[in-house]
């Protein structure tokens, strides 16, 4: 685990999925975003959402250039 995971104050029932490290430190910067995080290393959120057909619940797309007032308990973001 990073070092945002390994911290007991985060929630650890919120989880949100990035493609970069950089998508990671965007949200860290709004302090909005307390749980934890998994990162995809360069794979598209997008495409991943697609071949799942909607299967996956209570997803929020982040839109990088516009940051969130209030994230969800599961939130993804692109990096397009």
């Amino acid at each position: 685990l990073c070092g945002f995971c390994r911290d007991n104050r985060r929630d650890e029932r919120a989880l949100c999925v990035v493609e970069t490290y950089s998508d990671l430190m965007a949200l860290e910067r709004t302090r909005e975003f307390k749980g934890r995080y998994h990162v995809l290393h360069g794979a598209s959120v997008r495409a991943i959402l697609k071949m799942l057909g909607g299967e996956i619940e209570h997803i929020q797309v982040y839109e990088p250039e516009r940051p969130p007032a209030n994230l969800p308990d599961v939130p993804a973001a692109p990096d397009d």
